[in-house]
């Protein structure tokens, strides 16, 4: 039996394969397998204002994509837009179309307040009215035609005691043919003050100051949801910038990984050329490579899906560009605040959560509702007064046909006058202080009239208001429920999320150590490979182990810093991190009130 040609002694693979090469290559990879921050660099990076736009310069260089597919390659309008963390929190608080319809809401629920105040509006009033009448008589004492003017003005409102007034002053001018009427024309004037005090409906500051109180009430809750509303906005843009620094740090390690596979795969074909490996091997480190070069096609889909993700958060109505430019994480992106207090983070998140404060301010505005509701169970009871000056005044109209009757009957004629009191007078008895025109008739308003008066509306079967305030004390004892059960919601979500930001922390340490380890681990088969005492396979299998080891370790520093923000907005600070007391509520410009006069 022949013996086959003879085995290569691995002595002689030592001799073909130089130490230092191998060792030379094994260094490089294992520096390869350090990610470097996405966009980092060496010089302070800054976003600017420019037309509308926003562009962003830094001396950290082109894109670390570019050598895979930067932005720079599909057509990138300028050059990358470098974006901090307060670069991210101002942008989507300006520009978030979201969190702008939520700031309208908080301007018309502020302007229900003047409106709930609305009944106590001072009122001018001008009321004018000419009347000409032509009436068939059958009486010679009584007159066919009459033509009356009036004209009054007045002021009225209703005050904060619920006390209303009415303050007129009323013009009549008349002309008639009646001819016991000896003023023709005449002139009335009269200044009338009417003062209606309610004493038991509708009586107290309380009672007349809860519409606006329970307005106030309403309009401090939009603007809570408002600031709650900026605060998930704010928290969403955050999270869109971890999760597309994550997608770029992703890609650098999909392509080193694929230049990983090619520098093995021409390791491999050097070894299978020289007759160290099979021809087998070179096959899988080809198959390797194909599939984490089509890894790579999906890594930067993933990072383009995430940049516009951002920029449906931040982006600016006014600046089409914005779609286009390439989205760089700034320098370091870690979260400002990275302690968590767990002994006063559950009181504080009680302090200052907006839903806390929220169900408070509903709370409040139903216990105003039921005060309001209360009293209108009780009778109507008002305590009315007037005072009336008036005046008189016309022209003199003697009248032939009284004067001939009181010379023809002079007995008769005193008789009547005295029985009418004095509705004879038209004869010449006319008493002349009344004699002019209208200025005379203001100079004569020294005639009194006052009146005094109680009004009292008792309902027999009072129904509605029962029916009313009813609801009004369920839905405040609803509310009550409501705030204790958010209160433990509260507790329990900032209790969780306590937990979540320890998981995550022990995460990135164990992560940290696995990719540390797995480095060492393929730093090591790599030699062996060169040595040739191991396979392809077990390195390609070592370089899969170091990428996951890679990814979870990026993952897991991204959900650490997404727990941060989620502990931040859970008690209630957020918004203050980023110097934030209150979110500008947006403008409606220069309104236009129709109907008003100045």
């Amino acid at each position: 039996m022949r013996a086959g040609p003879p085995k290569p002694r691995r002595g002689a693979a030592r001799v073909r394969w130089p130490r230092w090469l191998a060792w030379a290559l094994g260094a490089a990879v294992a520096l390869g397998a350090v990610v470097p921050p996405a966009g980092a660099g060496s010089g302070a990076p800054t976003l600017t204002r420019q037309g509308g736009g926003y562009t962003g310069n830094s001396s950290a260089g082109s894109s670390s994509l570019g050598s895979t597919g930067s932005p720079g390659s599909r057509g990138s309008l300028g050059p990358p837009l470098l974006l901090s963390l307060g670069d991210v929190v101002e942008l989507a608080l300006t520009n978030n179309p979201t969190l702008r319809g939520e700031g309208f809401l908080a301007l018309r629920a502020a302007a229900e307040v003047p409106a709930a105040d609305g009944a106590r509006d001072l009122f001018f009033y001008l009321k004018s009215n000419y009347t000409d009448s032509n009436i068939p008589s059958t009486s010679s004492l009584t007159g066919n035609n009459q033509m009356v003017w009036t004209g009054n003005v007045g002021l009225r409102q209703a005050l904060i005691t619920g006390t209303a007034y009415d303050l007129s002053f009323n013009n009549t001018r008349t002309a008639t043919d009646f001819p016991f009427n000896v003023l023709d024309p005449n002139y009335r004037v009269d200044t009338t003050l009417t003062v209606t005090q309610p004493l038991l409906k509708g009586f107290g500051l309380d009672v007349n100051e809860a519409p606006g109180k329970i307005a106030q009430h309403a309009s401090d809750a939009a603007m809570l949801q408002y600031r709650g509303r900026a605060a998930q906005v704010v928290q969403a843009a955050l999270e869109g910038l971890w999760d597309l620094n994550l997608t770029r740090a992703l890609l650098e390690v999909k392509t080193q990984n694929l230049a990983r596979a090619q520098q093995l795969e021409r390791t491999v074909g050097e070894q299978v050329d020289r007759g160290l490996l099979a021809k087998a091997e070179l096959l899988k480190a080809q198959v390797a490579a194909a599939a984490r070069d089509d890894e790579l096609v999906l890594a930067r889909k993933a990072v383009r899906d995430a940049e516009d993700r951002l920029r449906d958060t931040i982006a600016p109505d006014a600046d089409p560009s914005f779609w286009e430019r390439e989205l760089v994480p700034a320098g370091t992106i870690d979260f400002p605040a990275r302690d968590v207090d767990d002994s006063t983070a559950v009181s504080r998140a009680l302090e200052q959560r907006v839903e806390i404060l929220q169900a408070r301010e509903d709370l409040a505005s139903r216990k105003e509702t039921v005060a309001l509701v209360r009293n209108s169970l009780l009778p109507s009871l008002n305590l009315t007064g007037g005072l009336r000056v008036n005046g008189l005044a016309g022209t003199e109209k003697q009248n032939q046909s009284l004067i001939d009757f009181k010379d023809d009957y002079p007995a008769i004629y005193d008789l009547l006058n005295a029985l009418f009191g004095g509705l004879l007078v038209g004869a010449g008895t006319v008493d002349r202080s009344l004699v002019g025109g209208y200025l005379d008739a203001i100079e004569n308003m020294d005639f009194l009239t006052w009146t005094v008066g109680v009004n009292l509306e008792i309902p027999l079967g009072n129904d509605t208001a029962e029916s009313r305030y009813i609801q009004a004390v369920a839905d405040q004892k609803r509310s009550e429920e409501s705030l204790k059960s958010l209160s433990r919601k509260v507790q329990i979500e900032v209790r969780e999320i306590i937990r979540r930001v320890h998981s995550n922390q022990e995460r990135l340490d164990t992560t940290l150590l696995t990719r540390q380890l797995a480095e060492k681990n393929l730093a090591a088969e790599e030699e062996k490979l060169a040595r040739g005492y191991t396979s392809s396979q077990e390195v390609l299998d070592l370089q899969v182990s170091l990428t996951e080891a890679r990814a979870n370790e990026l993952k897991a520093r991204t959900d650490l810093e997404k727990s941060y923000v989620a502990f931040a907005r859970s008690a209630g600070t957020l918004l203050e991190l980023f110097h934030v007391a209150a979110p500008a509520v947006p403008s409606l410009g220069s309104v236009d009130v129709p109907g008003r006069l100045w």
